[in-house]
């Protein structure tokens, strides 16, 4: 039974006394959300890290991150079954020594981080998930490396993180990094995936550098979209790219990579512009549905080879997939009703097409798709859900929304006085809020920049969460903020 929820997008009731971007956040227990990472607008403030409490919609500072882990966009973080947190790899280009393989657990019962087993290697990742598997260990993959940085080209190798294991590390000062000449034996151990037969590394097919990546119901993970490489230079046109359209399955059991079917392309998109052929990037959205077919929404597309920026188009179709056993026989339907363009609601620019929405499922085989950015960088507010039963599409509560200060401090980027955007951006947090869903439906969203600030979008203060009605005195905002319940 399907049970119809009287729903809202609310604020924190408290602000965090920092502005973050980009911030990952992962489900404790109890309730809870911890951000951590990304980027602060005082570089001293980036290993600091916060706690969320979904019912009282307050924070509370835990113990920071140690210095001697450079902490900003490009970490991992993975949350395991006792509720401990795991923080790996990050930016390479710049790194000193072996920071950006130093890996630290949180403690949530001492509230405090110890370090843990190193990464093999360095490696940075854009936004991707930490996917939990079945056996309590922790697979990320879609990264960049060492020797693919330069342009950003995606890394084929992907790793693991078994709390069960030990590792010796080599001793640093927690302040500055610097090895101290002795070693530890830790709890848990990274390694790249390997072949359980033989014990042999293996690898994906191709990059996902700004991909997503989900479990299956079946136990399997699955990576898909991003480019296989994209050159990092965004002048002129010079960002050049290719898509990545392949598709890439992990089975734990096996410790085997296997390509799957690709992406399809989609008439009214793929056939707009040359050398489109499917391929989705920066920020598709996947949610596994209850009969365990999984939903990819929005993203971007391309001409491959070409600047990203100055041919990329944004999708507003819905593919379904039927997952099979053998990866190379997954199909895609093509849903006949798409996201409905963000022009009306929140963004003014673009082809009507999002990326980095939210993107998660709810019981009744139904997925809400919230937010995003249209190809102009509008920050959209609208939400829909998708009803796998029917295929339909329907309006949804507005997430948090106001007018923006900087469109009227600068006329001249084309926007109305009067025009509004989403409070917190989905932008670079949208793979990762997608998975704090809580029950009732309850989704909880927070880490990215503030939409409506000022022109120089600062990061977010607040945390915004999808509920019930509540009488709970945050609950009463003023304005547009408040306009719109929507039950669903």
């Amino acid at each position: 039974m399907v049970v119809k929820l009287g729903k809202k997008w609310v604020l924190s009731d408290e602000t965090l006394p920092v502005r973050r971007s980009a911030v990952a956040g992962v489900k404790l227990k109890g309730k809870r959300v911890m951000w951590v990472g990304g980027a602060g607008d005082d570089p001293a403030d980036s290993n600091r890290a916060f706690i969320y409490n979904v019912r009282t919609r307050r924070f509370h500072e835990t113990a920071p991150v140690p210095a001697a882990k450079h902490m900003g966009r490009f970490v991992c973080v993975g949350v395991l079954q006792d509720g401990s947190v795991v923080v790996a790899g990050g930016a390479v280009a710049g790194d000193t020594g072996s920071t950006s393989r130093l890996s630290y657990r949180y403690d949530p019962e001492a509230e405090t981080w110890r370090r843990t087993g190193d990464l093999p290697l360095r490696q940075q990742w854009l936004y991707m998930p930490t996917t939990r598997l079945r056996d309590g260990r922790l697979l990320i993959a879609g990264g960049v490396g060492e020797d693919g940085v330069a342009t950003l080209t995606g890394s084929r190798q992907a790793f693991i993180y078994d709390v069960t294991q030990t590792s010796t590390v080599a001793v640093v000062d927690p302040d500055t990094g610097v090895p101290t000449g002795a070693t530890a034996v830790v709890r848990g151990k990274w390694d790249v995936t390997r072949r359980v037969a033989d014990n042999t590394e293996t690898m994906l097919a191709s990059g996902h550098v700004f991909g997503n990546s989900v479990r299956l119901k079946d136990g399997r993970v699955f990576v898909v979209g991003g480019h296989t490489f994209w050159i990092p230079d965004f002048q002129g046109g010079h960002d050049l790219s290719v898509l990545a359209t392949g598709t890439d399955y992990f089975d734990p059991d096996t410790g085997v990579w296997t390509t799957g079917a690709p992406l399809p392309t989609v008439v009214g998109e793929d056939d707009r512009i040359p050398e489109s052929h499917g391929g989705r990037t920066n920020g598709l959205g996947l949610a596994v549905l209850d009969n365990g077919k999984v939903v990819i929404a929005g993203g971007n597309s391309q001409t491959d080879g070409a600047s990203y920026f100055d041919t990329g188009i944004g999708r507003r179709s819905i593919l379904v997939m039927t997952v099979a056993g053998n990866p190379t026989h997954s199909t895609y339907e093509i849903a006949p009703n798409s996201i409905p363009p963000g022009t009306e609601f929140g963004g003014l620019l673009g082809d009507g097409g999002r990326n980095q929405v939210l993107c998660y499922a709810v019981p009744g085989n139904r997925v809400v798709i919230a937010g995003g950015q249209d190809t102009a960088g509008g920050d959209l507010y609208d939400t829909y859900v998708f009803k796998y039963s029917d295929r339909s599409v329907k309006r949804g509560p507005d997430m948090v929304h106001d007018t923006t200060t900087w469109a009227l401090q600068d006329p001249g980027l084309g926007y109305p006085a009067d025009y509004e955007a989403a409070v917190i951006s989905t932008q670079a947090v949208s793979m990762n809020n997608s998975r704090l869903v809580f029950r009732g439906g309850t989704l909880v969203h927070g880490g990215g920049y503030d939409g409506v600030g000022d022109d120089t979008f600062p990061g977010s203060r607040y945390a915004e969460q999808l509920t019930g009605r509540s009488k709970h005195p945050a609950a009463a905002t003023t304005g547009r903020r408040d306009r719109l319940r929507v039950g669903f």
